[in-house]
């Protein structure tokens, strides 16, 4: 059976710290060895990452460690938003294949290209990807695998809480300022996704039928700030007060669907609006023909999407209770969208009590939604790992 602990040190000794995250989490693998480690180290760390890695590559043994240093490192019950903080999920994945990479973005003499993926195997389910935000075309990547591996759930995210050269990575006992690291993993280990965008919709949705870029210029001949104030017009004044400050645009991810539902939807931000024209730029690039519909995010909204999001898919395991997860959340929640501290954590762990978590703040977090990996923001997306279903006779 697949074994995880996980835990967290605020320890301002990097040694210290890696030595305790380690020897709390690997009691809960109950003598078995570790195959699979993530690390996230607070950059308040700094250069301390390099004492936390010398620390936990040799007790790791032949197991994989991939990490790398972020603005919030998430272990157990908490989301350390402030100071030192050392993270460590650690795994026994017995039957498991796991390959590990590390990606780098080129210019050859035929162009750009992504070098160091290995071949995808049959038996491959599922891709953990941690990339640095300055070096790396992260939505390219998904971009090719979405189109040459459908179907096949990538997750992770953008390391935050540092500027351009100052993040590192983490594979081994190496640490890399530039591209990124994951690890492909298959066999006998199922890892079922959870993304919660956490918008509610408004109004109904419409047809792009005027846009170039970003820019939309008119929603069902009309343009988007007409439609918007038809909207807004039928609202409460709370609510009204939540779409002008929380505004966000969903598009519709399968066009075959005839009623689209939270879940349906990839949530962009809606960035500018013009008041003479009535047009909206948004955070994506968009198409005359796609379908679209206004979205509010807020924190009821968001809480009440990741706790019913967990629940749906509590509820198609077969009866498996997740062993463990990893917690890839935007750095713009936490706090500063819930008001205080260890939200999202919570929210799992109320679902799923003493679930072994651990994760970090991103800049921009990696899941999959409607069967395509995207790039997301204000999100939060989880990795469940489940034990395999027993073989029929």
């Amino acid at each position: 059976m697949i074994k995880i602990g996980s835990a967290i040190s605020t320890n301002t000794s990097p040694t210290e710290a890696a030595n305790e995250v380690f020897d709390r989490a690997v009691a809960s693998l109950e003598g078995n060895s570790p195959d699979l480690a993530f690390v996230f180290v607070s950059s308040t760390h700094g250069p301390g990452v390099e004492e936390v890695v010398a620390t936990l590559a040799p007790r790791l043994g032949d197991g994989i460690l991939l990490g790398c240093t972020t603005q919030a490192s998430i272990g157990e019950e908490q989301e350390v938003e402030e100071g030192a903080a050392v993270a460590l999920w650690i795994a026994h994945l017995p039957g498991a294949d796991l390959v590990p990479f590390n990606l780098t973005f080129e210019r050859t003499a035929d162009g750009q290209a992504l070098t160091g993926f290995p071949i995808l195997e049959d038996t491959i389910k599922s891709v953990f990807l941690l990339a640095d935000p300055y070096t790396f075309p992260t939505q390219r990547l998904l971009e090719s695998l979405n189109e040459d591996h459908p179907d096949l759930p990538v997750f992770g995210g953008q390391a935050s809480g540092a500027g351009a050269g100052e993040i590192a990575l983490i594979q081994g006992g190496k640490i890399l300022h530039e591209g990124a690291v994951g690890v492909q993993v298959g066999g006998a280990v199922d890892v079922t996704p959870l993304v919660s965008q956490g918008c509610k919709p408004i109004g109904e949705p419409f047809i792009v039928t005027n846009a170039r870029g970003n820019i939309i210029s008119q929603l069902g001949g009309k343009p988007p700030l007409f439609r918007l104030r038809e909207i807004m017009a039928k609202m409460t004044r709370e609510d009204r007060a939540r779409a002008a400050h929380n505004l966000h645009l969903g598009v519709v991810i399968d066009e075959h669907k005839l009623d689209p539902a939270p879940g349906d939807f990839l949530i962009r931000a809606v960035l500018q609006a013009d008041p003479e024209s009535g047009a909206i730029s948004v955070g994506d690039v968009l198409t005359v023909g796609q379908t679209v519909q206004f979205q509010v995010r807020d924190a009821a909204t968001a809480d009440a999407d990741l706790r019913a999001l967990l629940a749906e898919r509590l509820s198609q395991t077969g009866g498996r209770d997740p062993v463990g997860a990893l917690l890839f959340t935007c750095n713009g929640r936490g706090s500063n969208l819930f008001g205080s501290p260890h939200h999202d954590v919570s929210a799992l762990r109320d679902g799923v009590p003493d679930l072994p978590v651990a994760g970090m703040f991103c800049g921009g977090e990696i899941g999959p939604i409607g069967g395509k990996n995207f790039l997301h923001g204000f999100t939060a997306s989880v990795a469940l790992f489940l034990d395999p279903l027993p073989e029929r006779d």
